[in-house]
């Protein structure tokens, strides 16, 4: 086959350089050229012959240059000194692009081993690059899988703190049913307590010492402790003392003072108050206590003995059976002056529930007791049960014993030096005389009561003589009688006495409706706010109280929107109330009740907005609004109006109340929330049951208009009152005139006489009252 002619310009470049140059070899690579296990460019055409041998050219010679042809690849070119030669294809050779061909030979093994490491460069470089992708994706992968992973720990973080805030919330609204519940003003330090009584510290210190080492003793099988005594003679001082002393050891789990004047009597508040003061001072029973009252949000609507299974009993127990509470600790519980719970059958239920669960299983419950009263008869049946004796500890206050009598002194002579020391340019140093002190002592007999009342009444400020009202005490305590036979409540009536008397004829009706509301009424106000009710004016309201500052707890006007009211001892509060003891000083509690009904009636409307038939408060504190006050006004009225008609006695006084009665325009606010609790509606109800049964003569203040057993449509008519009932059958009895079986009645009435509004009673048979 002849050679072909080259058509085209050679391009002579120096034999090596392609491989020498770092650029070139760059270049092959980016270009894909160099293919792996090939040499670098396009195979060389296979239709010319290999010569059997082929003479090396020169590469020493410094004019041997390789020629490439144009586009020719089927022969290659060699140069020489003239003219170019076409040759067949060299064994081992290979072109370049188009463009060269170059000879795969040794080239004192430079050429080979330039290819080597090109190749083995080529190789580690895919190798690297391979391996960074892999890295890559891994790294992507990973990041991918992080990222999924934060956003499932971020959900569930959230569907946790979710959860956690929607616990808290159910929490919180637990405890808050719980201070609903709970009575604050019994508590140890409450403000509305007033004057608070404690030991001195030179009294009842032996007392007061067997008792804490009882408390503190967790191998003493006695877990009930009661403290008894007769009246004023330092029962609540030594509760105070005590509980404060373990207080401040973290060892009181609660306390509760009853007080009959004081309007802390009621025993359906008194396991609620405990429960709260638990939970304050044990954080792991407070989380027991606050799920049990999510689980059953009416837990603290149920009986007395049940709230004291579920809120006391069984979460102590649970507590007892952890590992982690292995070290535990005693708290005590203090109950003082059970005989003024207003129910006496509550007196002995509270005594025996305590006693029969500490009996059964006191050693889990981590409790002990300390009980005070009065050794009434009910009472000391409760504590002489088979359940009490066991686990019951008696300790007695008795009036006349030695340690007593030391105290009555230690009491006096403290309360005379701070005496002295407030009026230091009226009295002496030496005031009063010992034989004075010592007589006022033996009078005391052990009487630590009497013994601070005597003091109360000879530095009383509103007097501001105590050596004038020293006189009258040792003049009448003189005439009261001799001491061999007489009962120190005796000197303490004398006394109560005295001080009624010094009020002025002309004043003393006044001071006996605010003791009235105070004794009766069941609600603590504050004293402003009571002056107000009572439509009376600053200056009336502090002439009637002036002479009582020794027997009734009298905030300063400073203080009048924030303080209660509150008699210092319960023994004045017996005195008021009984005629034989106070005679023409006695209060009757029917008067006093139909004076609140028509205070009452002439607030109520002040919710409403016909207000303006109202009244002006007589006193308005600087820092409230003439509405609030009106609004405060109308809500006491609501919490005793309407329960006070039913305790006026009939007769006289009847005739006065439904005069009263007749005169009111019914129609007021019905509709506000805040007014109309679940307590105030059973009361209205109530009071529409009782007017149904007095059959008055005349134009009625009551009239049904119709009824049926089912409930009704709705009506707009009619302002519609829902009200359950034990025995919806007796219950309705008297308001229709007629007996008739049922477990539901709907009654459609008017009420009033002057613009008789329509209400609409829907009487359901049921537990619980609505």
């Amino acid at each position: 086959m002849p050679p072909r002619k080259d058509k085209g310009k050679s391009k002579m470049v120096p034999f090596g350089a392609r491989f020498h140059s770092p650029n070139v070899l760059d270049n092959e690579l980016e270009h894909g050229n160099l293919a792996s296990g090939s040499p670098p460019g396009p195979s060389f055409p296979k239709t010319l012959g290999q010569p059997a041998a082929l003479e090396a050219p020169n590469l020493n010679a410094h004019h041997s240059t390789l020629v490439a042809s144009g586009n020719n690849h089927d022969q290659a070119l060699i140069p020489g000194p003239s003219h170019p030669r076409p040759v067949p294809e060299p064994a081992g050779g290979y072109f370049n692009g188009a463009h060269g061909f170059i000879y795969n030979v040794n080239m004192n093994g430079v050429a080979s081993e330039d290819l080597r490491l090109l190749e083995e460069a080529r190789k580690t470089r895919e190798d690297e690059i391979r391996q960074e992708e892999r890295a890559r994706r891994k790294r992507k992968a990973e990041k991918e899988e992080q990222t999924k992973e934060e956003e499932r720990a971020l959900k569930k973080q959230k569907a946790e703190d979710e959860r956690r805030t929607k616990e808290a919330l159910r929490a919180r609204e637990a405890f808050a049913q719980l201070i609903d519940k709970a009575m604050p003003s019994a508590m140890l330090d409450s403000i509305d307590r007033g004057y608070i009584p404690r030991c001195n510290e030179d009294t009842r210190r032996s007392l007061r010492a067997r008792i804490v080492d009882w408390a503190q003793d967790d191998s003493e099988a006695q877990s009930l402790l009661w403290l008894s005594g007769p009246a004023g003679v330092g029962k609540s001082a030594v509760a105070q003392t005590v509980a404060e002393a373990m207080k401040a050891a973290g060892l009181l789990g609660g306390a509760f003072f009853f007080s009959r004047p004081n309007n802390r009597s009621d025993p359906n508040v008194v396991i609620p108050t405990l429960v709260y003061q638990l939970a304050l001072n044990i954080p792991d029973y407070r989380n027991l206590i606050t799920q049990r009252l999510i689980e059953d949000p009416l837990l603290l609507n149920r009986s007395r003995a049940t709230q004291f299974e579920e809120l006391i009993v069984i979460p102590f127990r649970s507590l007892a059976s952890r590992p982690e509470t292995a070290t535990r600790r005693l708290f005590l519980i203090v109950i003082d002056g059970i005989d003024e719970c207003r129910d006496r059958e509550a007196q002995r239920e509270l005594v025996e529930m305590i006693s029969r669960h500490m009996r059964a299983e006191g050693e889990k419950l981590w409790l002990r007791w300390l009980l005070t009263s009065r050794p009434e008869p009910d009472l000391k049946v409760a504590f002489s049960n088979v359940d009490c004796k066991t686990i019951c500890r008696q300790e007695k206050l008795a009036v006349e014993d030695s340690e007593a009598q030391r105290d009555a002194r230690r009491i006096l002579d403290a309360g005379f030096a701070e005496i002295r020391r407030r009026y230091p340019d009226q009295l002496a140093d030496d005031w009063p005389a010992e034989d004075e002190v010592c007589f006022i002592a033996h009078k005391a007999l052990g009487h630590l009561g009497f013994a601070s009342f005597v003091l109360r009444f000879i530095g009383d400020i509103q007097y501001d003589d105590p050596a004038g009202q020293l006189e009258v005490c040792l003049k009448f305590l003189k005439h009261a009688g001799t001491t061999d036979n007489l009962n120190p409540l005796h000197l303490l009536d004398a006394l109560y006495t005295q001080i009624l008397s010094d009020i002025p004829l002309n004043i003393l009706p006044t001071t006996r409706r605010i003791l009235g509301f105070i004794l009766f009424s069941g609600q603590s106000l504050e004293a402003g706010c009571l002056a107000n009710f009572l439509g009376l004016s600053r200056a009336s309201f502090y002439r009637a109280l002036q002479r009582l500052h020794s027997v009734v707890v009298i905030p300063p006007a400073s203080n009048v929107w924030r303080d209660h009211m509150s008699i210092y001892h319960a023994s004045f509060s017996d005195y008021l109330k009984d005629p034989i003891r106070s005679e023409k000083f006695c209060l009757d509690e029917g008067t006093t009740h139909l004076d609140i009904v028509i205070a009452g009636l002439k607030w109520l409307p002040a919710s409403s907005h016909e207000a303006t038939r109202v009244e002006q408060p007589a006193w308005i504190p600087p820092t409230a609004s003439y509405r609030s006050m009106l609004d405060t006004l109308s809500r006491v009225s609501l919490n005793s109006c309407w329960k006070s008609c039913l305790c006026v006695p009939r007769g006289a006084l009847t005739a006065q109340l439904v005069k009263a009665l007749g005169d009111f325009d019914f129609k007021f606010d019905y509709y506000t929330r805040y007014l109309w609790y679940r307590k105030q509606l059973m009361d209205f109800v109530n009071f529409i049951q009782w007017l149904s049964s007095l059959n008055l003569p005349g134009e009625p203040l009551l009239t049904v208009d119709r009824w049926s057993t089912k409930e009704e449509p709705k009506s707009k008519k009619h302002v519609t009152i829902h009200h359950v009932t034990m025995q919806a059958q007796d219950f309705v009895a008297p308001i229709l005139g007629k007996t008739c079986m049922s477990e539901l009645y709907t009654i459609d009435l008017r009420l009033g006489r002057k613009r008789p509004v329509p209400l609409r009673l829907v009487i359901a048979e049921g537990i619980g009252v609505g």
